[in-house]
């Protein structure tokens, strides 16, 4: 009787950690070619641990001069930049913005020196779980990065991160 009651639990509880451990998978489709760039394939990972939650995909590409980066992430960690107004800085090294692009908040930090910066969009928000997608790179322009950023579909991000939630 006991031996029956522990397989039944073990194969519930195998079957909720493959359940949760493919969460990732369904991202990184999403993680599209970009045209002119190598790319690895898309990585990702899970973790569900006393009440907290995350799940992201990642992928990494490259030309000749350019670095990016590519990830999707849910979490229970993230914060909300729902609260936030439109916000403009604009120094000699640095340009920050936060506005809304295509119904979508989004938070651009660029180092003007190195080239450098990334891209951080708000997709969806439920209770305490955030979904974001980050775009960072090296050896582009803040407008090319923004460009390269907006060929990933957001809302299709936005979907399939809802069913994850």
């Amino acid at each position: 009787m006991i031996s029956k009651y522990i397989l039944t639990v073990s194969i519930v509880f195998t079957m909720m950690i493959s359940a949760f451990s493919q969460s990732e998978n369904s991202l990184k489709p999403l993680l599209i070619d970009l045209p002119g760039y190598e790319a690895e394939t898309a990585s990702g990972s899970s973790m569900n641990m006393m009440g907290m939650k995350m799940i992201n995909a990642g992928r990494s590409y490259e030309n000749n001069d350019a670095e990016l980066s590519a990830t999707i992430v849910i979490s229970s960690l993230a914060n909300s930049m729902e609260q936030f107004g439109d916000v403009e800085l604009e120094s000699d090294e640095v340009k920050a913005t936060i506005t809304t692009i295509d119904g979508f908040k989004t938070s651009h930090a660029y180092n003007k020196e190195d080239g450098s910066g990334s891209i951080i969009v708000f997709i969806a928000e439920k209770e305490q779980q955030t979904g974001i997608f980050s775009f960072s790179y090296e050896g582009i322009t803040n407008n090319q990065a923004m460009e390269l950023a907006k060929k990933f579909d957001w809302a299709k991000i936005k979907t399939e991160i809802e069913k994850l939630f």
